[in-house]
């Protein structure tokens, strides 16, 4: 199957957000229940950072930023994010 998208998509948490929970090594809980799974399974690929859940929106746009030239470098992305983290991705770009 061709992917549907060319280019990583990247899904930032909001305010005390996180990629997922784990209770004894175990994950517990995703912020985005699911999504990873089924986009995924269409061939796109998902990128989750985890930002520091209570910082400033400044501060976490540097934070996405790291993640992203780690990651995926100078390639393009597409940027989703819940609540603050919409602002953070805005912030970023």
């Amino acid at each position: 199957m061709t992917p549907t998208l060319r280019h990583p998509l990247v899904l930032v948490h909001g305010l005390c957000g996180f990629d997922r929970l784990f209770l004894c090594r175990r994950p517990m809980k995703e912020y985005f229940p699911g999504l990873r799974e089924s986009l995924e399974a269409n061939g796109v690929r998902v990128l989750i950072p985890r930002l520091s859940p209570t910082a400033s929106v400044a501060v976490r746009a540097v934070e996405l930023k790291k993640y992203l030239r780690r990651e995926v470098g100078k390639m393009p992305v597409h940027l989703v994010g819940h609540s603050m983290g919409g602002l953070d991705a805005r912030y970023a770009v």
